[in-house]
This record gives C-alpha cells, structure tokens and sequence, in this order.
C-alpha cells in the first residue's frame, strides 16, 4: 500500500515540469527540483543568473539553447505578450514546500542594476507563480521542446530559489506595470557587472 501511495505521489509530481497535461488555470504555480551546470573538475563551480529587472524576473543557469540550460522565468510584453517559461528536461516537479518570500535575504536592488550571480549546489529548488487574466496552461514551446511555456495578459508573478534543505538563495517579483524587485542571500550571491 505505501509503494503505491509513492507512486501516485511521484506520477503527480512529475507531471509538474514534464508538460503533462493540467488543466487551464489563471494561476500557475509550479515548484520544481532543477539540476544545476557547473564548469571545472573535479568540483564544477555552479552559479545560477538571478535577474529582478523591468519586466522580468528570471533565475537561469547552463548553456542558453541547450536542454541543459535551467530557467524559470516571467517576463512582460515578450513579442507583445507575457510569459512564463519553465525549463522541463533540467527541472522535474517536486512537493518541497517554498514560500515565496524574501524573508531572510537582502535587498538586491543596486543604482547598477539587479543582475546576481549566485554559488549554487547540484541542485535547487524553484517555485514560479504568476497571475494571467485568463485561464493558460503550460506547453513545450514550438521552438524549444525542452521548455515549457504559458502565453497570456499577467498582473504580476514571483520567483524563489531555495537549496534543497530550505536554505534561501533568491526572490524576485514583477508585477503588472513592469516594476520588478529582487532579494538575494549575500555573501553567496555577488552582483553581475555584465
């Protein structure tokens, strides 16, 4: 009995990332467990780009283009909609619990810009939520079948890494007029000069 109940518990959570089909919601609220790339051996060093800036807020890492590349996004007026993108073969859903707050991190906003890069384990966890004015569901992009993506009018969305034993990394926050804010754990994330 209790490796079926495993088994039920993993088909719905797999679902989470893998395009599954889900019924269309105005909410989407994921939280996935994401495999991170990292460089150098035999200790790759892994960072994950956190990005709280007009009109998105975004935590991406590995090679863009690739199905290794990890990305959680929402962003505004994208080819004249909104989006949210979750990557679907580096990410897999979870039950881990993240709320998404910045309680425990610093503010991240700089007269630079709120560009972070921030050490991260093997793997994180992610959770993206954001508010459509109609019902979406999430997809494979046409043309990038490794991503997941839902299209549609969003009146605001956040985002928060955490390591997989609740250890906050990041949040960002965009809401519907394009302001974004983001928070970071210092000294594990260092501001992005580029």
């Amino acid at each position: 009995m209790a490796l079926i109940a495993i088994l039920i518990a993993f088909v719905l959570t797999a679902g989470v990332a893998s395009g599954a089909s889900q019924p269309a919601s105005r909410v989407v609220d994921r939280t996935v467990l994401c495999k991170t790339w990292g460089s150098g051996y035999p200790d790759p060093l892994r960072t994950l780009a956190v990005v709280g800036l007009s009109n998105q807020a975004q935590a991406t890492n590995g090679p863009q283009g690739s199905p290794r590349f990890v990305v959680a996004q929402i962003a505004l007026g994208v080819n004249g909609q909104d989006q949210v993108v979750v990557s679907r073969v580096a990410c897999t859903g979870t039950s881990r619990p993240v709320k998404l707050s910045a309680q425990g991190l610093h503010s991240g906003a700089t007269e630079f810009g709120n560009k972070w890069k921030c050490s991260v384990p093997a793997s994180v966890v992610i959770r993206i939520r954001a508010t459509f004015a109609s019902p979406v569901t999430l997809n494979p992009a046409p043309d990038a079948s490794y991503l997941l993506i839902a299209k549609g009018r969003i009146s605001g969305g956040s985002l928060a890494v955490k390591t997989k034993d609740g250890t906050p990394i990041a949040f960002a926050s965009v809401d519907k007029s394009g302001k974004a804010s983001i928070s970071v754990a210092r000294p594990r994330c260092q501001r992005d000069r580029f």
